[in-house]
């Protein structure tokens, strides 16, 4: 059994859909301190002349944990005026621009719970049979936020592999997976180039660009 942890972005980059793709269960780490500046409430898509950053304003405190954050919905909807604006002209816009519609009338306040909904939505929408589960959810006693709390929901959920991201490679203590006979993974993650309209190559961008350019071939990608 395969798994993979993160806390629940916004719209999340491509890499994150690919380690959902190669784990067997993915839980979305929403007890995590919010912090500013991550892509816990912005991501970014292209725009004709270069890249934009679509953020969620938020009010937040002092050791706030995500899934106590929230926002106006108000937002969404020009969030998704701007990606209509953006990516209407592209291969697949009207089958995803389906699915986005849906999404963005998800009926919430609560940040984690709108960029759980989304990714689980888009994670079905690319034909993905991974096991989703929510932190906050799951009845396990964790002592710690370090290596050890990521060790202790993989031995909750018998998993004997852990897929980490690679940028996290010089702060994972890897004696602690070793040391409970679950083998550690860091992903490489490779922003291969594909079909992307408004002329260069802009790598990282939110899932929904290669939707809209690739979505047939979306999967290709992700493996």
């Amino acid at each position: 059994m395969i798994c993979s942890i993160h806390q629940p972005n916004y719209i999340p980059y491509i890499g994150l859909f690919q380690k959902i793709y190669q784990s067997d269960i993915f839980v979305f780490y929403d007890t995590a301190q919010y912090t500013k500046w991550d892509f816990h409430n912005r991501n970014k898509i292209k725009w004709p002349n270069w890249e934009i950053l679509l953020t969620i304003p938020v009010n937040i405190s002092l050791w706030m944990k995500i899934n106590e954050v929230n926002f106006n919905q108000k937002i969404l909807q020009k969030h998704l005026k701007t990606i209509e604006q953006s990516y209407k002209k592209s291969p697949y816009f009207e089958e995803v621009f389906l699915l986005l519609s849906d999404i963005y009338s998800y009926d919430t306040n609560k940040l984690s719970d709108f960029n759980i909904y989304t990714i689980r939505k888009i994670s079905e929408y690319l034909w993905c049979n991974t096991k989703f589960y929510t932190l906050s959810e799951l009845d396990v006693n964790l002592q710690t936020m370090s290596t050890q709390a990521l060790v202790d929901i993989c031995k909750f959920l018998w998993a004997k592999k852990y897929i980490s991201w690679a940028g996290w490679r010089d702060y994972i203590e890897t004696s602690k997976f070793s040391d409970a006979g679950i083998d550690l993974e860091f992903q490489q993650f490779d922003n291969t180039s594909y079909n992307q309209l408004w002329w260069d190559f802009i790598p990282y961008m939110s899932i929904v660009d290669l939707l809209f350019n690739e979505w047939k071939r979306s999967i290709e990608f992700l493996k």
